[in-house]
């Protein structure tokens, strides 16, 4: 998984090296991620103090806290 500076998520599949999930962007840098230990979810921090929770299994943002 990998933050971008336009808000984005990505998630990769390190066997093949590539992308399975793009997130869209929001506009908020991502400044800390972190995720579930059976690696289903990921929580990504924005610079303006928002989170958001993804399934990796999807790609769909599940909650967006402001």
């Amino acid at each position: 998984m990998v933050g971008y500076e336009d808000g984005s998520v990505r998630v990769f599949d390190l066997r093949t090296c590539k992308s399975i999930y793009h997130t869209p962007p929001d506009n908020d840098p991502i400044k800390s991620m972190d995720c579930h230990r059976d690696n289903t979810l990921v929580l990504a921090g924005s610079a303006i103090g928002e989170a958001k929770i993804i399934n990796t299994r999807n790609g769909k943002v599940g909650i967006k806290i402001k």
